[in-house]
């Protein structure tokens, strides 16, 4: 590491958000006129955290996501770029470096490249995207075990659920015979901490627009997959528009859904959409998508938009 490094600060983006409380009605139309007395609000810019240049500093390069644990560590994922390898740091509620759990390699605890990960109270799960293997550790780093599934990929770990580790893996159309928008499965796992056992939770549909072999092969997004974790829930957006489906775990259903009028977005289009269009009749975006992140706090699931 290097004697200096950039000053992180944490803090909330200026975005608007919406509040999404827990009615008890299933289908939940939120109103044009939300009943907060400020909806909408700009959340103003406030430094939380400021990560100290002492001891053995630290340049974030692609600092992705982070994760606040029990005794209020943080967990930050660096990812790779062309200057420096990736890390996976722990600090201190104050800002101060404590560990890095990453180990780069091929061998058993180390992680080759691209990963995601989450943490428990007591436990540090990693996926390594090219090895197709989860690597456990405790919060000293030290190996508890390691376990890899071959057959399948998954995309992202949601967090840890009990005994078990909540998982997606992404099923994509097999036989693309013409260029256009098709069908692709998000399906949610609950997998045991080992390996040995996995079960399906709810698969979720969104389109994804793909280039068919004969122009060269190739995908565009087109529906977004965003989601939120928390008080064993997991809240999704798979549309373009507005829309929120809240799953319960336990029951693995659909519990509650929320939808609400809005304004939508005019796209921004890249210097690339003309052409691509034109060569592979990709369909055109007129909107960009309403819901951009979502996070649980506190029992309440704040919406981001643009």
């Amino acid at each position: 590491m290097r004697s200096e490094m950039k000053k992180l600060i944490a803090c909330f983006l200026g975005v608007t958000f919406f509040c999404l409380l827990n009615p008890a009605q299933e289908i939940i139309n939120n109103s044009d006129k939300p009943l907060n007395e400020n909806p909408g609000r700009i959340l103003k810019l406030i430094e939380a955290l400021r990560i100290k240049s002492e001891g053995e500093g630290y340049f974030f390069n692609s600092p992705r996501i982070f994760q606040i644990i029990a005794d209020g560590n943080l967990l930050f994922c660096d990812s790779w770029t062309s200057r420096q390898r990736a890390h996976l740091m722990m600090f201190s509620p104050d800002g101060n470096f404590l560990k890095d759990f990453l180990r780069v390699g091929e061998g058993p605890g180390e992680i080759q490249s691209g990963f995601d990960f989450s943490a428990s109270d007591s436990e540090v799960f990693v996926y390594d995207y090219a090895k197709r293997k989860i690597v456990v550790m405790d919060m000293k780093g030290e190996l508890v075990q390691e376990w890899s599934n071959r057959d399948e990929r998954y995309e992202e770990i949601f967090g840890v659920y009990g005994e078990e580790i909540v998982i997606r893996k992404t099923i994509r159309p097999r036989e693309k015979k013409k260029s256009q928008l098709y069908d692709e499965k998000d399906v949610l796992l609950l997998v045991s901490k080992n390996g040995e056992s996995q079960n399906e939770i709810y698969t979720f549909t969104k389109q994804m627009f793909y280039i068919s072999p004969t122009q060269g092969g190739g995908m565009m997004s087109w529906d977004p997959f965003i989601s939120a974790f928390g008080g064993g829930k997991i809240f999704v957006c798979h549309s373009r528009e507005y829309m929120i489906e809240e799953l319960d775990i336990e029951s693995g259903r659909i519990v509650k859904s929320y939808s609400r009028e809005y304004d939508r977005v005019k796209h921004q289009k890249k210097d690339w959409e003309d052409k691509f269009v034109k060569e592979f009749a990709a369909p055109r975006i007129r909107f960009e998508p309403d819901i951009q992140a979502m996070f649980v706090n506190d029992g309440i699931l704040w919406v981001e938009t643009l």
